[in-house]
């Protein structure tokens, strides 16, 4: 409860499994699912309606159309770290900022398209840099200067230290972009979504922009972004700046299944890479530490990833299966 309390987890009804990354293997299908089977190793994002879908225990339900085979070439603790991250960048950049390989003009050689994402070592970010860079645009990142050349070599054009003056960082990132920056990113917090906000303001519109903000949204602009209008930075140029809902991924099927085509595609060609990993050793006893850890700032650049194997019953034995 308290951890959900901290991180705005909905809880609908007592008692409560929360949980959305799994990785695992099927041990039961519906008589109408046709595309899966019993044994299959799988990944999924569980839809967080239900506490038969949470991911904290042995065994969870998903829908058919929500679970992806897991590629040869990766291993169960690297795809349970794939589904929140590498699906709520999707979702965000294909659905609410409309980026991708069909919208990208690539004939346009004299436009130069840039995406700025804020946060770019987090899991989310790390995806969001991949993929707006396999779609076709450049990309400016900021991230802390430990993880500047693992987000470089996730695909961004262009790292800058988190931890310089904020004046610099968004006069840098004007300049980098030509002061074309149509499309922001931000997976931090409400502050570095208000310097977002600032990169975009150069007093040129080149057409709408969009900025996704992940973690909170600066107070000047909430009124406008809730009532869903856009935000005046200054006379002539607006950005929107949407509500993202990553349910659509559930409740839009065959939207869903498009989307885990396209990520297991890039993972199977090796044009996609995994977050770096950290795997806690208690099994389900270590998901509150993990959380814990979170919240006090000292994971950065990886992902937490729990094996349900090793969860210890009544007794201290070792008898679960599963990765989260």
């Amino acid at each position: 409860m308290r951890q959900a309390k901290d991180y705005n987890f909905g809880i609908s009804s007592l008692p409560w499994v929360s949980g959305r990354d799994v990785a695992g293997v099927i041990e039961q299908v519906g008589e109408s699912v046709t595309n899966l089977s019993p044994g299959d190793a799988v990944f999924t994002l569980t839809d967080y309606t239900s506490a038969r879908c949470g991911a904290f225990q042995d065994y969870c339900i998903a829908h058919h159309a929500s679970v992806a085979l897991i590629p040869p070439s990766l291993t169960f603790e690297e795809a349970a770290s794939i589904p929140v991250g590498a699906i709520t960048a999707a979702v965000a950049l294909k659905r609410y900022m409309d980026i991708s390989a069909q919208n990208h003009d690539a004939s346009q050689k004299d436009i130069e398209d840039w995406v700025l994402v804020w946060g770019g070592a987090t899991c989310t970010g790390y995806y969001a840099v991949q993929l707006a860079s396999l779609y076709g645009y450049k990309v400016i990142s900021v991230a802390g200067k430990d993880n500047m050349d693992y987000v470089r070599e996730a695909g961004a054009n262009v790292v800058l230290d988190r931890d310089m003056n904020d004046t610099e960082l968004v006069d840098t990132i004007q300049q980098a972009t030509s002061g074309q920056l149509s499309y922001a990113f931000d997976a931090v917090g409400p502050g570095t979504a208000g310097l977002c906000l600032q990169a975009m303001n150069t007093g040129k519109s080149n057409g709408n922009k969009t900025l996704v903000a992940l973690a909170g949204i600066p107070k000047h602009a909430k009124t406008a972004a809730r009532g869903g209008q856009p935000v005046e930075l200054s006379k002539g140029i607006f950005v929107n700046m949407p509500e993202i809902k990553v349910k659509v991924f559930h409740n839009d099927p065959e939207f869903g299944q498009e989307l885990l085509r396209e990520l297991t595609t890039y993972l199977i060609n090796g044009q996609l890479r995994v977050s770096r990993i950290k795997i806690m050793d208690g099994g389900l006893e270590d998901v509150n530490k993990g959380l814990s850890l979170l919240k006090e700032g000292q994971i950065s650049g990886s992902k937490l990833v729990i094996r349900v194997d090793r969860t210890p019953d009544a007794q201290g034995d070792l008898h679960y299966h599963g990765w989260l």
